[in-house]
């Protein structure tokens, strides 16, 4: 891909399906992919200047607290992903599948200050600025059963799943996202009638301001 604002980028993707018998199965995923930075987050542009008065309250120049200006030569958000899945047909009704991955992300966009700058030659206490500075990684996993069984005028589906899910972003645990999560539901379905039954676990989040 190629564009005047975020130049080239190149987003390849593999993928190898394998099955050793009929009732085992390997799959092994990579990608690779990017987000370019919007024209909002590029060219974002605000801020505001006030007076500087003499001790007879005359105005003898300008001044800014803060400016927030555009991006330069601003890059593209690129992840690359690696995934890889087994599954096993215990029987024609019982599944079991296993799931992994790991993301690694480059060039994330970020907010930059500084202090002591200026703008158009008047002084500005912070000029802050959009910039590729993160970096971030995560990984985990999902182990999940599910079931199916038919009577004749009743149904059964069923699934049970663990998740793990950890990594960083610029050396700091990610937020807003539990480690741990269960997860169950149970349809049931008789003629007209359906019911279901449904279990959610999640362990406590990282919280930044913590």
């Amino acid at each position: 891909d190629y564009n005047t604002r975020y130049k080239s980028t190149i987003s390849p993707r593999i993928g190898l399906v394998y099955f050793p018998s009929g009732k085992l199965k390997f799959k092994f995923l990579y990608g690779k992919a990017f987000l370019a930075p919007s024209p909002y987050r590029t060219y974002q542009h605000y801020g505001s200047f006030l007076p500087v008065l003499d001790s007879a309250g005359q105005v003898t120049g300008l001044r800014s607290d803060f400016w927030r200006l555009p991006g330069d030569d601003l890059k593209s958000q690129k992840i690359s992903t690696y995934e890889a899945n087994f599954s096993y047909v215990f029987r024609r009704n019982l599944i079991f599948s296993l799931n992994g991955f790991f993301n690694d992300m480059d060039d994330i966009l970020s907010s930059q200050g500084n202090t002591g700058q200026s703008f158009k030659g008047i002084p500005v206490t912070i000029i802050e600025r959009p910039v590729n500075s993160g970096s971030a990684f995560s990984y985990g996993g999902t182990a999940r059963l599910d079931f199916r069984q038919n009577w004749s005028s009743l149904s059964l589906n069923a699934f049970l799943a663990y998740t793990f899910v950890d990594g960083e972003i610029d050396d700091r645990q990610i937020p807003f996202t539990a480690q741990n999560t269960v997860k169950s539901v149970v349809d049931i379905n008789f003629r007209r009638i359906s019911a279901s039954l449904k279990y959610l676990y999640r362990s406590q989040s990282y919280h930044r301001s913590l």
